[in-house]
């Protein structure tokens, strides 16, 4: 009896190995935004970009089960170090964020620290993370001088040369390289350096006095769709009636929705154009209406396309840790209005152009 009692036992030993090597396993998915407060709008598109490409995929690479842990950094630097440490301590790899330039800074600080995590941003765009060999890449294009050249060269063909910028000074890297890099293309393709730069927080009515004052041809502001919107709609109300260029961070819906009549012919640079018929696109706009019941914003489209590329490359090899190596040496990705390519060092490009709004939408600025 007690032969067959030990074949059974060496069985079922057997068997449960085999059951615990061939059990699904799990990926855990760091997400990291603003997801409370004034910037939780740009937090919340991206989340749902995210979101719909894992629901299309049901949570789900092979046999194995995604499991995406949200975290809020609300826009406290703080908060987005300890973010970082708590993912790590929870068996996290792949990290999705931050959404704007200063948090994505923070957190690549502590990132270094553990060098075995990898962190993918769909919209940081400051070009203080540029080519560097690191365990950051992105989606969203660096800010540059010659991303700013369709722009500075549309303002000085239409004669509009004194600028007078307006900042929302709590996303400092975002800003700073906007500005500066915005300023250093206008000048050389011809134009004088900026008149004035003003914080957003500052007395919107001594802001208009001021814009009032000096010889401005147009006002270049740069802050978040609500805040953008709200300040125009101040200038316009106050008799300001001069062009007004807008950062790509405020667009989306809700800078129409609170801007109104007073945001028609604003001008962005930016590289998605929300009209765009390439089938790609149209159908993920489609699916992202059914699900969230609005129009999906760039910061939507640049999320469901950052997880789309993870979700390509894990499908074929599932160690994290080899991620980054696949992006840089596959480099092309088919993205929703054309490819998405990666240089040497993890950093993206795409054709820029200029948008504005009229009657109500976003429209390619011929």
């Amino acid at each position: 009896m007690k032969r067959p009692l030990l074949i059974i036992t060496i069985v079922i030993i057997i068997v449960g190995v085999a059951a615990w090597f061939n059990r699904p396993h799990e990926i855990k998915i760091g997400f990291v935004a603003g997801l409370s407060g004034k910037y939780s709008t740009l937090g919340h598109s991206v989340l749902n970009g995210v979101r719909l490409a894992l629901e299309e995929v049901d949570y789900k690479v092979g046999n194995q089960n995604i499991q995406l842990i949200q975290k809020d950094d609300q826009q406290n630097p703080k908060e987005a170090q300890n973010i970082i440490h708590e993912f790590a301590a929870n068996g996290v790899k792949l990290i999705i964020g931050n959404t704007t330039s200063s948090m994505t800074k923070e957190s690549i600080k502590i990132l270094q620290e553990y060098p075995q995590l990898l962190m993918i941003s769909p919209t940081a765009s400051s070009s203080e993370f540029s080519n560097k060999k690191d365990n950051f890449v992105r989606t969203q294009v660096a800010h540059n001088t010659s991303r700013f050249n369709k722009l500075s060269s549309y303002l000085l063909a239409h004669d509009i040369r004194n600028l007078y910028m307006v900042y929302d000074e709590k996303n400092k890297s975002y800003v700073n390289n906007y500005l500066n890099n915005f300023e250093d293309s206008f000048v050389q393709l011809g134009g004088p350096a900026l008149i004035e730069a003003k914080k957003l927080s500052e007395s919107y009515s001594a802001i208009a006095s001021d814009i009032k004052e000096k010889n401005v041809d147009a006002v270049v502001v740069i802050a978040n769709s609500i805040d953008s919107s709200k300040f125009i709609q101040y200038l316009r109300l106050n008799g300001i009636k001069q062009q007004v260029v807008v950062s790509g961070w405020a667009k989306s819906d809700d800078f129409i929705e609170n801007g109104g009549k007073y945001v028609e012919g604003i001008i962005f640079i930016t590289g998605y154009d929300d009209n765009s018929k390439d089938q790609a696109y149209v159908e993920f706009v489609q699916r992202y209406i059914n699900r969230y019941g609005t129009k999906p914003s760039v910061f939507s489209a640049q999320a469901y396309e950052t997880m789309q590329i993870i979700l390509e490359v894990i499908n074929k090899d599932s160690n994290i840790v080899n991620l980054k190596q696949h992006l840089l040496t596959q480099k092309v990705f088919e993205g929703l209005q054309g490819k998405v390519v990666f240089d040497k060092f993890g950093d993206v490009d795409r054709d820029y152009f200029l948008m504005t709004v009229k009657n109500n939408q976003f429209v390619k600025k011929e």
